[in-house]
């Protein structure tokens, strides 16, 4: 397969990082977008790393220009509902990069990395801030879009969820609405990365929307329990009942506390398990079961 020159946005981040590697790996020459590239020196040795800011389109033009890239990744985003630039980042520098794709001479292919919480409930800010992305480039027709709806993402290095859940499993008492019995399908970082590449590379996906998840559906109480064990964690595992769930969260939904009813909603859904059918026929997706990535992960 000819090598690719692929921009890739939030490219300094946990799935950023992974992405450059498999590209790397892939033969594939690489350009990362950073509001400050000096932060990650050590990836000037392995990629083109150039100063930009999504939301700032007057700068993305010409780096897009310089880059004359073939395929871009839109990786950059807010997840936290509570900064107050979510909406900025992930709907305004969606259309910044949109714009300074179109804007050059032969638009590459622009692979978004939405989430699958855009179709699985509870709605929230940040879901609805990747489907109105999502809805601004569907919208368009000068530039050919892949649309990828990963689940939770877990994995080396993440910075995020995952030391989280591993510090809240060391000990004491960790719990569980409605026993965790919902079925979920996080996903590995690698397995991500490795999907993004692979629409950037092959034919036929131009246009599509593409689901990630682990290979196969596990409770969130089995994942948990294997993240913990893997980890060395002693934490105990308690049910919470949804019912007395639900009231504590009416209340609070009072004082615009919402967080415990989204909560109840997203396990009383019980199954959050993605289909990847598509992805796996269209772009040789081979993704990890939940319990083979815990064991990598922490292996």
């Amino acid at each position: 397969m000819s090598a690719v020159k692929i921009l890739v946005t939030g490219g300094t981040g946990f799935l950023g990082k992974h992405v450059l590697r498999v590209a790397r790996a892939a033969g594939h020459a690489v350009t990362i977008l950073s509001r400050d590239p000096g932060r990650v020196p050590e990836l000037a040795a392995k990629a083109t790393l150039v100063k930009g800011d999504v939301c700032e389109g007057y700068s993305l033009v010409d780096v897009f220009a310089d880059a004359a890239p073939d395929a871009v990744i839109h990786a950059a985003a807010v997840v936290d509902h509570r900064r107050p630039d979510l909406l900025t980042v992930n709907i305004g520098g969606t259309a910044e990069v949109l714009a300074a794709c179109r804007a050059l001479p032969t638009p590459p292919r622009l692979v978004y990395v939405s989430s699958f919480a855009v179709e699985d409930p509870p709605s929230t800010e940040y879901s609805r801030s990747k489907e109105a992305a999502e809805a601004l480039l569907e919208a368009q027709g000068d530039v050919p879009v892949v649309i990828m709806r990963p689940t939770l993402i877990y994995g080396p290095d993440d910075g995020g969820t995952t030391p989280a859940l591993v510090a809240s499993l060391q000990s004491g008492i960790h719990p569980l609405p409605g026993g965790g019995a919902a079925r979920i399908s996080p996903v590995h970082v690698d397995d991500v990365a490795h999907a993004l590449i692979a629409a950037c590379e092959r034919d036929g996906v131009v246009g599509k929307r593409y689901r990630l998840g682990s290979r196969d559906g596990i409770s969130v109480h089995d994942y948990r329990r294997a993240v913990r064990d893997a980890s060395g964690g002693k934490a105990k595992f308690v049910t919470l009942p949804l019912g007395l769930l639900g009231l504590a969260g009416s209340a609070l939904a009072l004082v615009n506390k919402c967080g415990i009813q989204r909560i109840v909603q997203f396990h009383r859904h019980g199954d959050h398990v993605v289909d990847n059918t598509d992805a796996m026929r269209d772009l040789g997706y081979d993704p990890r079961t939940a319990l083979d990535g815990v064991r990598e992960t922490f292996g």
